[in-house]
């Protein structure tokens, strides 16, 4: 807490919240330090929550940002997360939580329909869920996980994803529906 600091966030909560609990925790460093910027080191999903930061707060109080593994259109793994479940390679740590366990708990987090893949991920890499010729489209995909969505455990399903107010969602050029955040470099 001099001059590394670190930023624990509830990973199920949206990306909107994180990025303004982001907000006030660089508030508090800046006062703190006395300092006018902050430099970030964000991993994974502290990536897209640092972009919205920067999106809604501007750029003034960021110097540098330097982005690990962070699913910039979108992960794949969760739309595998949603369907089937995971491990998340944590298995071995909390054995209760088995797939079947993390697929229900993870139909209820916001963050993981934040996730999916964006329309760009989609044209970018040709699709993730294929049917017997070919791979979907984002329309096509989009339908078939709503399809699939067991009403009577999921509290957000894909369909209700695009009615509710998310913020500006990290695509720069329109503000539309958000089932995977377009998180093109800004």
């Amino acid at each position: 807490n001099t001059n590394l600091f670190v930023f624990p966030y509830d990973w199920r909560l949206d990306i909107a919240t994180n990025s303004r609990l982001l907000g006030e925790k660089i508030n508090q460093v800046l006062a703190q330090t006395r300092g006018n910027k902050v430099d970030i080191v964000a991993h994974s999903m502290g990536g897209l929550l640092t972009k919205q930061y920067i999106l809604e707060a501007g750029e003034a109080k960021v110097d540098t940002v330097v982005f690990v593994g962070t699913p910039h259109l979108g992960a794949p793994d969760a739309a595998k997360t949603l369907l089937f479940g995971d491990n998340l390679g944590i298995q071995f740590v909390f054995s209760f939580l088995n797939p079947e366990r993390i697929r229900h708990i993870g139909q209820n987090m916001i963050s993981i329909y934040q996730l999916l893949p964006s329309p760009a991920y989609v044209s970018a890499n040709g699709g993730y869920i294929y049917n017997a010729d070919r791979a979907q489209n984002y329309e096509e995909t989009k339908n078939w996980l709503a399809e699939r969505s067991p009403g009577d455990i999921v509290l957000l399903d894909i369909p209700q994803m695009e009615k509710m107010p998310m913020g500006k969602a990290l695509d720069l050029m329109e503000a539309g529906p958000v089932y995977g955040y377009d998180t093109r470099l800004i």
